[in-house]
């Protein structure tokens, strides 16, 4: 059964993994254009089928977002944009304060969809949402929920 959280908390965390994935930190290159720093192991790249693979202890750096699993996937078009994203094997993002977590996280760039499966757990302060699955319209901030579980801060009012 799938639950639609519409609550203030879930909306934070809805709102970070937008900030971090739609607004980009500022340009660390003489290009404009933002940097991504990217440390694994081993990089198997094929431009033949647009895809580059990253293994063993992959740590990415965006800015003040931080990415760290096993495995990460880039597939990408002839002009070279990110056409979808795929992290496995203990995904973790962080930046700041707020923290994701969960076996699998995909990202199609071009519908703005990220699903995160396997354990999936998102945590900004005290605010806390996990689930079966978990999938963010980055576009819109809607989350969805399959088997949610949640624990929220809530201001009731009344001053205490």
């Amino acid at each position: 059964m799938a639950a639609t959280m519409g609550s203030r908390g879930p909306r934070l965390v809805a709102a970070l993994l937008a900030a971090c994935l739609l607004h980009p930190p500022a340009a660390a290159s003489g290009s404009g254009r933002p940097t991504v720093e990217v440390e694994s192991h081993s990089l198997r790249i094929d431009h033949d089928h647009g895809r580059a693979l990253f293994e063993g202890d992959v740590r990415a750096r965006y800015g003040d977002i931080s990415l760290a699993c096993s495995r990460l996937e880039v597939n990408y078009d002839r002009g070279g944009a990110v056409v979808s994203l795929l992290a496995s094997g203990g995904v973790r993002v962080q930046r700041g304060a707020a923290r994701a977590s969960a076996a699998t996280a995909r990202l199609e760039a071009r519908t703005g969809i990220l699903v995160l499966e396997g354990g999936p757990l998102l945590r900004q302060g005290a605010h806390q949402l996990e689930g079966q699955r978990i999938t963010v319209d980055l576009a819109s901030g809607r989350i969805e929920v399959t088997s949610a579980r949640g624990r929220f801060e809530v201001d009731l009012g009344g001053g205490r």
